[in-house]
This record gives C-alpha cells, structure tokens and sequence, in this order.
C-alpha cells in the first residue's frame, strides 16, 4: 500500500497493490476510520469486511492516526488469502466449531498460519490442514476444494458424516487425504482419481457404500490405499494394478464380491495385502507369488475355492499369511523362506 499519495484540502488518496497484481485507488476524507476503509475495499473487491484484518487496532481509528502501521505487509497477505479465510470460517460453522477441541485463532484477526491445525507457504497459502482428533461434527464443506494449494488434509477421529464432496478432486496438489474414523457415508468420488500427486488415501471405520471407483487406479504414485471397514460392494477393480508405487492395500471388513484380480500381482512394491472379510470367490491367483516384497498376505474369511497355488512358496519375504475360513482343497505349499 502506497501512502505517499496526492493530499487534497480534506481528503487522501490511497493506492492499494494486491498480491494477486490488481492496483485500485481509494480516496477517503481525511477524518475517514479503518472501518471505512475496509468498506471501501469490499466495494471495489467484492471482499467481505469481516474477513479483512489491516493490522490496525480499532475499526473505529481515524486513518491518519494510523497511517504508519498501514504500512505492514501485512494487508497484501489479506487480500491474497480473504477466500482461503472464509473458506475456514465456513468450515469453523458447518463443523460446530465452538465444540472443537482446539481452535485457537480460528474466527479471529490472526493471520490463518497462526490458527490451530493450519501451515502455509511462503505466499501464505494454505498447505497443511489437520483437525484430528478434535470433535468436528457435521458434514465436509465442498468449499475445501477451494484450497488449490493444500498439500494435507487430515480431519480423522471425529464425528463427521454426509457424503465425502467429490470437489475435493480439484485439490491437485494434494499428497495425503485422511478422512478415516467418521460416520461418512455415500460412494467414494470418482474424482478422487483426479490427485494424482496423492500417497496416501486413508478411508477407513465409516459407513462408505457402493463399488470401489476404478478411477483410483490412475493414482499413479500413491503408497497407501486403506478402505477397510466400510459397506462397500461390488468386484475389487483391477485398475487397481496399475497403482506400482503402491506398498500398502487394505480392503478388509467390507462385502466385496467376485474374484480377487490377477492385476495385483503387477503391484510389484506391495508389502501388505489384507482382503478378509468379504464374500471374494474363485481361486488365489498364482500371480500373487510375483509379490516378492510381501510381508503380510491375508485372504481369511471369504468363499475361496481351489488349492492354494504353490507360487506362494515364492514370496520370501512373507511373515504372515492366513487363508482360514475359505473352502480351499489340496496340500499346503512349501514355504523355503517362511518366517
């Protein structure tokens, strides 16, 4: 903000430079208070004045008592961030944010990096999001899509129900999405196939309907895939082969159908594979002896048929394998490196 402007007999002009390139003028009478700025400032940017902080104490100060402090740079972070602001107070309403656990700052003049739970980048933007743990109820504001910069977001450990907002496929710079130990409900989006920078997508303890989306399958460099304990039906996509980076897959506890795919046997980095607890049929895929990093193989409590394939003795590294509670026939196989 440039205050070294052109003085008339009863008014001041002030030039105000945004971060985001827009320059705009106001002018102002000289006995003119904060507040007045900030309504200035909402007409000419369509910003809502009690999301404005211009770092001067008192709405009601006159503006040339004041003119120094309006110098900090403080008032570009504002009006770079107002939107990522209301979207946080917006979230702060729709999840009864006076029960959480923590707020501190939240819903105050503070600048957001200073509100529990939230990092930013050196443009102040929000990059980290992390309210676990905290008693949020109600449902997810699609809004958060809005945060194009966030990295993180963990709101698990809470009371949170509604549909999971398929606009949290914009987040495209999102790396881990942890929604797990709520009372969600609905199908996943298939737009959660559209983060593609995402490691670690961590669904699991809700009350998630419907098939799995094959979408996720273009998740190219996600690690952990962790859906286990929900309601979800239908057959295990094998688009799901195709996640290489992939080292941790749980889909246990649901009503999954079908037959298990050949596909996973591509998931050459995989090292936990859980799947018990469906209604899976068919044989084991011998494909599954390819997992040569394979620590951990359960496949208990399903419809499984046919004899378990003796390529199994091929994983090395296996610790653990159960297979009870299936209907498999023939002799077991010899484990050279069984731990």
């Amino acid at each position: 903000m440039d205050l070294n402007d052109e003085k008339l007999s009863n008014s001041i002009t002030i030039t105000i430079f945004c971060m985001d390139g827009v320059t705009f003028p106001i002018e102002l009478e000289l006995e003119s208070t904060v507040s007045t700025l900030k309504t200035k400032i909402s007409a000419t940017r369509n910003i809502l004045t009690c999301t404005m902080n211009l770092f001067i104490y008192g709405d009601e100060s006159l503006l040339i008592d004041t003119m120094e402090l309006m110098e900090s740079i403080n008032i570009f972070m504002l009006l770079k961030n107002f939107e990522e602001k209301m979207v946080l107070e917006l979230l702060y309403d729709k999840c009864n944010g006076v029960e959480w656990g923590y707020s501190t700052n939240w819903k105050t003049d503070t600048v957001i990096q200073y509100w529990y739970g939230i990092r930013t980048n050196s443009d102040y933007k929000i990059i980290y999001l992390n309210l676990c743990h905290n008693i949020l109820t109600g449902e997810i504001p699609p809004e958060l899509g809005l945060l194009s910069n966030l990295t993180e977001l963990n709101l698990y450990t809470n009371n949170l129900i509604g549909e999971i907002p398929p606009e949290l496929g914009q987040l495209k710079n999102l790396t881990l999405l942890c929604l797990c130990e709520n009372d969600l409900i609905g199908k996943i989006p298939p737009k959660l196939g559209q983060l593609t920078n995402l490691t670690c997508l961590d669904l699991y303890n809700n009350n998630l309907t419907g098939e799995i989306p094959p979408e996720l399958g273009l998740l190219s460099n996600l690690i952990k895939l962790v859906l286990y304990h929900n309601n979800l039906t239908g057959e295990i996509p094998p688009e799901l082969g195709l996640l290489s980076n992939l080292t941790d897959l749980d889909l246990s506890y649901n009503n999954l159908t079908g037959e298990i795919p050949h596909e996973l046997g591509l998931l050459s980095n995989l090292t936990e594979l859980d799947l018990y607890d469906n209604k899976l049929t068919g044989e084991i895929p011998p494909e599954l002896g390819l997992l040569s990093n394979l620590i951990k193989l359960v496949l208990s409590d399903n419809n499984l048929i046919g004899e378990i394939p003796p390529e199994l003795g091929l994983l090395s590294n296996l610790y653990c394998l159960e297979l009870h509670n299936n209907k498999l026939t023939g002799e077991i196989p010899y484990f050279t490196n069984y731990k």
